[in-house]
């Protein structure tokens, strides 16, 4: 009898399968007066013009007159039923009370006066609310269109009449013809509608939830094994791991993002927790509370819990899912990483003089850093400032695709930058089947380096240039160098030093010396990367101690800051010239940046990142000022990557290592969940071209282009502003004005200097100045 019964509903899954196989959408069951979760809502438009057919409230009749879709809830239908019994069409706004119907008897000329508008569903009255579909071809080949018709009336077709949903009984045509689209599906999160996949031996704490429902398929993972099943609710817990704990929402499903979720909340205990939604933190109590995320439009989300390890019980919980198309996201996956897949990291991005956009990334083959095994760089281009990207393409293949020897198995690790005055463009990366932490002065990853003649599209073999630069430390106090590599990221190009055919070049290297003791450097190159040098010297170490993998940027006098990653912030230093053109100055002391002392945060975490100083004007009062921008991951661990931001307006905010680390100004959080590497750029659009690693999928790092804008970071304090230079502050690569410079013009009266509050000085020392021939300088 068991075998009879299962090939029975076999037979009938079939037959609904092929009843419905042309319609444009799922149906739907209702449970208890419920939409099952997962159910899938839709958007219809009708006609050539696409009015949209929605809820007609207490009007008589649908209106055809909008086509400006928003998605609310009066927008939205579900289907119940198949295409042999007819279905039953339910608006999101209603829920099962009313369903959409028409007069079981036509009126007006064929059919112009009989409307279809929304009835309750247990009160039709006159009309009936069954509905059959054919498809239409009459929008065109490439839309998915269906004529919709009463059941049993094949001839009563909807249609558009004298702006009003109605009928057209003599035929159809375009105005008779329904695209409908995918728009959002709610998962109900309990017991029945998911289970737990994730689990301590005696299953009786879990870690991770996942929706029975796969198309689309949600999961929740705890960070632990944090939650509970207690019958018709979930209950999650902070756990003993940590006093914060976040919880990852992430559809895995492609094509979807969430769109929002909501739960109400209780004390699980005695004793309260707290519950983090968004910007709102709300404590548990024994009333149930509603907590709810509204337009997130992303695949994964977070909430999270903090206190001592109790509890909250979650019920009615729901995540609300809709289609890519139907949101608009800044966000663009670049490099996707999804289960079973080979992961990406690293991120890269620079702007050609064309303005191409380059964004550069590892291919990790083998899982893991260089010297793990194979791995490639991948590229993609942009040629309208992010909007759109081109293929994924290889910039250079490992495993010995390019030359036999061990540099050729690795390349990964990219930091890049583009020439502001020609069409050519500089990569650097690491090489080879050695790991930076297993390296010898011989025996140790190569710097390979890369160059593009066309703006990126194009890019030549590998160099290894590291011989050439180990062997400047073989002599130096610190005894040779074991190992090192640059920062990947972004090379920086100096907006004001150019002594020969290019604008210098700086980067960074985390640079590990003979007794193993990790430092960084900073390199520097006056023929765009055909050689490199050390600023300031072998023998001193802008970070002698700690050191991680670093960054570099100018400061608003022409000075250089190196900022290097390390536990719970940065470190920052400054290298003060005394001579641009000739790289001539002295570096200061490595100076912590945390919460300590109101600087960039990384809560228990430490993580590369990018600095970057840009132009601006303060909108409170039209002020132009200097704006320090620092992307990290906030915490806690590598999650919540975000930028923090201060005004440089002037040496005291900036003039020693101690104030530029200090009393960072505010931040800006650019993911909720998981993330790691970032990097950012200005692009010629004047916008922030951000690049950032993200844990989307809940496996791996995708990596993540974002376009931001200066207002969107500083919360409106700041807007960019590119006209507004360092040598309007009198910063010039020209000349180092010292105190005996005279020979400053063609006059044998020697240069007066006048102080910001206009007294002579007869001996400049640092800072601003006036002079008598008109001009503006800084003295360094």
């Amino acid at each position: 009898m068991r075998k009879v019964r299962t090939l029975l509903v076999s037979l009938l899954a079939m037959l609904s399968i092929a009843v419905n196989a042309d319609v444009p959408f799922t149906a739907t069951t209702i449970e208890n007066g419920q939409f099952a979760s997962g159910t899938k809502w839709y958007t219809m438009r009708i006609g050539a013009l696409g009015y949209i057919i929605k809820d007609n409230g207490t009007a008589t009749y649908i209106p055809m007159d909008d086509v400006v879709m928003t998605y609310d809830a009066e927008d939205l239908w579900c289907f119940v039923g198949d295409n042999e019994n007819g279905y039953r069409i339910y608006n999101q706004k209603y829920g099962t009370e009313k369903v959409l119907a028409s007069p079981s008897t036509m009126t007006g000329v064929t059919g112009s006066t009989a409307y279809v508008v929304m009835k309750d569903a247990d009160d039709l009255g006159t009309y009936t609310d069954l509905w059959v579909f054919t498809t239409s071809t009459d929008l065109g080949e490439d839309v998915n269109a269906q004529y919709m018709a009463q059941k049993d009336n094949a001839s009563n077709r909807v249609n558009i009449r004298d702006s009003r949903l109605a009928f057209w009984t003599q035929g159809a045509d375009h105005g008779s013809s329904i695209e409908i689209k995918f728009a959002e599906s709610f998962i109900r999160v309990d017991n029945t509608t998911g289970s737990f996949t994730s689990s301590n031996a005696a299953n009786t704490y879990h870690k991770t939830w996942q929706s029975t429902c796969t198309d689309p398929q949600v999961t929740i993972d705890a960070g632990y094994n944090n939650m509970s099943n207690d019958g018709d609710t979930i209950t999650a817990y902070t756990g003993s791991n940590t006093t914060t704990q976040a919880y990852t929402v992430t559809c895995n499903t492609m094509g979807y993002v969430i769109n929002r979720y909501y739960f109400d909340f209780k004390m699980a205990s005695a004793t309260a927790i707290s519950v983090i939604v968004g910007e709102d933190t709300v404590t548990a109590t024994n009333e149930y509370q509603h907590a709810e995320l509204a337009s997130i439009n992303y695949p994964t989300t977070t909430f999270t819990l903090s206190g001592g390890n109790y509890g909250v019980k979650l019920k009615d919980f729901y995540i609300v899912l809709r289609s890519n198309e139907t949101v608009d996201t800044k966000k663009k996956e670049l490099f996707l990483s999804v289960p079973d897949s080979v992961p990406y990291r690293i991120v890269a991005i620079g702007q050609a003089n064309d303005g191409n956009l380059i964004a550069v990334a590892d291919y990790r083959y083998s899982g893991g850093d260089i010297g793990s095994g194979h791995l490639d760089l991948r590229y993609r281009t942009s040629q309208d400032n992010g909007a759109t990207w081109g293929d994924i393409r290889t910039l250079a293949a490992g495993n010995y695709a390019l030359g036999t020897t061990s540099f050729y198995m690795g390349f990964g690790d990219p930091a890049i930058v583009a020439d502001r005055e020609s069409s050519r463009v500089l990569l650097l990366s690491c090489a080879g089947n050695v790991m930076y932490g297993s390296g010898t002065r011989y025996n140790h990853q190569g710097i390979a380096r890369f160059y593009s003649d066309d703006n990126g599209e194009t890019w030549s073999e590998p160099e290894d240039i590291a011989e050439s630069i180990y062997s400047q430390f073989d002599n130096c106090s610190i005894g040779t160098a074991r190992s090192m590599f640059v920062g990947s990221g972004r090379i920086l190009q100096s907006s004001i030093v150019k002594p020969g055919n290019y604008y210098r070049l700086y980067c960074a290297v985390l640079f590990k010396d003979a007794s193993s003791v990790e430092k960084n450097y900073v390199l520097y190159s006056d023929d765009f990367g055909e050689t490199w040098q050390v600023l300031g010297g072998v023998d001193v170490s802008p970070v002698p101690s700690g050191a991680n993998e670093p960054k570099t940027e100018e400061l608003p006098d022409g000075s250089l800051v190196i900022s290097s990653r390390c536990s719970g912030g940065r470190y920052f230093n400054i290298f003060t010239f005394t001579d641009f053109n000739a790289a001539e100055g002295s570096w200061g002391t490595s100076t912590f940046s945390g919460a300590s002392n109101n600087g960039v945060t990384a809560t228990s975490n430490s993580c590369n990142g990018e600095i970057l100083v840009v132009p601006a004007l303060r909108t409170a009062d039209n002020t132009n000022v200097f704006v320090a921008l620092q992307s990290l991951p906030f915490g806690p661990a590598r999650s919540k990557v975000g930028i923090y931001y201060k005004e440089l307006a002037d040496e005291s905010d900036y003039g020693s290592p101690e104030v530029f680390a200090a009393d960072w100004d505010g931040s800006y959080r650019v993911s909720d969940v998981g993330s790691a590497y970032s990097t950012m750029i200005v692009q010629q659009d004047d916008s922030i071209g951000f690049m950032y690693e993200e844990y989307t999928y809940g496996v791996y790092y995708t990596i993540i282009y974002e376009k931001l804008a200066l207002e969107e970071i500083t919360n409106g304090a700041y807007t960019y502003d590119p006209t507004f230079t360092r040598e309007d502050l009198g910063v010039t690569a020209i000349e180092d004005i010292k105190a005996d410079d005279s020979p400053l013009a063609a006059t044998s009266q020697p240069e007066r200097f006048y102080d910001a509050a206009g007294r002579e000085v007869t001996t400049p020392t640092k800072g601003f100045y006036v002079t008598s021939r008109n001009r503006k300088i800084v003295v360094r």
